[in-house]
């Protein structure tokens, strides 16, 4: 039996699928039938499977959360602390596909450097693309200074993130 009461997330397609069969029961689609709300049988708590990633066609990893998703400062906690690997790359995946109403990066990467485990840092950098210095915010409507200020946060992040990941 899966432990739902002390978990937000999974990423772990066998524990999604178990959790399904087990657990919940399905209410509707949502998204164009590409994600599915589920409640739990036991109480009112619903569930939503989507992919991460959506840009990707075909979507990217599945993912199965409680409603409401929690807020970045506690995604960030989640993916910091989580004793469950697949919930930290859950909640990782989740603050990438926020981020267009969310800035996490800062934040995070201030709380992977008090960190000593060398394990979940790399994971955690992998799973938010941290040393990635391309810029994702929204240039349309910027002027050429904002953009470059940007790129510039970006390209900042990803060398923080850098020298964390070669411990």
């Amino acid at each position: 039996m899966i432990d739902l009461q002390n978990r937000h997330f999974t990423s772990d397609e066998e524990i999604i699928t178990d959790v399904i069969a087990e657990n919940l029961t399905f209410l509707e689609n949502v998204n164009s039938g590409w994600n599915k709300v589920y409640r739990e049988n036991n109480s009112a708590v619903k569930w939503l499977l989507f992919h991460s990633d959506r840009e990707n066609h075909g979507g990217g990893m599945k993912i199965l959360g409680k409603l409401p998703f929690p807020e970045t400062e506690i995604l960030i906690d989640i993916a910091l602390n989580s004793i469950y690997e697949d919930e930290t790359i859950a909640a990782c995946c989740v603050l990438v596909d926020n981020e267009n109403t969310s800035d996490f990066r800062l934040s995070l990467i201030e709380e992977l450097e008090k960190i000593a485990d060398g394990h979940r840092q790399k994971l955690i950098i992998e799973y938010t693309e941290l040393l990635s210095r391309h810029n994702r915010r929204e240039i349309i409507g910027k002027s050429y200074d904002q953009v470059t200020e940007d790129a510039r946060y970006f390209e900042l992040i990803g060398r923080r993130a850098y020298v964390l990941s070669l411990r």
